[in-house]
C-alpha cells in the first residue's frame, strides 16, 4: 500500500513541509514516521494540558550537520522541552 507523503507532515506551514520532503530519503519507513505523529497526536489528545510535539535529534537545519527525516532520527517531547533543545546539536 503506498502511503500519501502529505499525510505524514503533520504541519500546514508550506516551507516546513518542504523541507521534511527534501530531508526525507526514499528509502525511510514512512509508515513508522506516520506512527510517530500519531503517538504525538495520542499524547496531545491524552494529556491537552502538557503539549508534545516530533523532535529531530540530529536538527533537519543546522549550520554544522542534517540530520534526516527518518524515524530513528524522530522522538516526541514535551513543547517546553522542544523550546529548550530547538537546534542545539551536541557535538561528540
Amino acid at each position: 500500500m503506498l502511503l500519501d507523503p502529505n499525510e505524514i507532515w503533520f504541519t500546514k506551514d508550506y516551507r516546513k513541509r518542504k523541507k521534511l520532503k527534501q530531508a526525507t530519503p526514499a528509502w525511510a519507513n514512512h509508515r513508522a514516521i506516520r506512527e510517530i505523529y500519531q503517538q504525538c497526536l495520542h499524547l496531545n489528545q491524552q494529556y491537552p494540558g502538557m503539549g508534545f510535539t516530533v523532535h529531530h535529534i540530529i536538527p533537519i537545519s543546522h549550520p554544522k550537520v542534517c540530520g534526516l527525516h527518518v524515524p530513528e532520527n524522530l522522538t516526541i517531547v514535551s513543547n517546553s522541552a522542544k523550546q529548550l533543545l530547538g537546534r542545539k546539536f551536541k557535538e561528540p
